[in-house]
């Protein structure tokens, strides 16, 4: 019996180090993509901005313009402009490539180009958060990142058993002495 718990502490303890190493990673990079919005508009400001306001948003004209010069791109508007003072943005697709496309929103001339847009700060946070930049190596350790939690609720529900009520209704005193007071 003795045996069996030390085995399943030192399992719980070094599978808990290995993930939450994982897990700060991963709680560090989302908690900065909740901003990718405001990381975009501050990294790319000169482009969004136009000198003069748009009176009007005229989408079909703009499209048809970055259809006719990009004919071999899948063409997406992410958002359309909030102010009057906005370019209207257009992310284009060609594989696994990305560029972004600023115009103005009334004649659709084009602004500014961002050729690499797969390579801008948010993408590369969000292949950290996702794939730990190591594409499907990446997906199959975080993926065992999410199977390491569940083994370690598991083997940590298995050691505190006995004073997991205690615990959570805030009644067991903690030793500062002793590394098993919850045993």
């Amino acid at each position: 019996m003795k045996k069996r718990i030390k085995r399943t502490f030192s399992l719980h303890h070094w599978i808990g180090l290995v993930a939450g190493v994982l897990l700060l990673i991963s709680s560090i990079t989302g908690s900065i993509l909740v901003f990718h919005h405001e990381i975009d508009h501050a990294q790319f400001s000169t482009e969004t901005t136009l000198e003069q306001p748009a009176a009007a948003l005229f989408i079909d004209n703009s499209f048809e313009h970055i259809r006719k010069l990009y004919p071999d791109y899948d063409i997406r508007i992410p958002d359309l402009p909030e102010e009057a003072d906005q370019a209207l943005k257009y992310e284009l697709r060609k594989g696994k490539t990305r560029k972004w496309i600023f115009s103005h929103p009334e004649t659709g001339a084009l602004i500014a180009e961002v050729e690499r847009a797969d390579q801008r700060l948010v993408h590369v946070l969000l292949e950290l958060h996702y794939m730990l930049l190591s594409g499907t190596v990446g997906k199959i350790v975080v993926l065992l990142l999410g199977v390491a939690l569940i083994v370690l609720s598991i083997t940590g529900f298995m050691l505190y058993r006995k004073s997991i009520v205690k615990v959570l209704t805030f009644k067991q005193k903690i030793s500062l002495v002793s590394r098993r007071s919850f045993f």
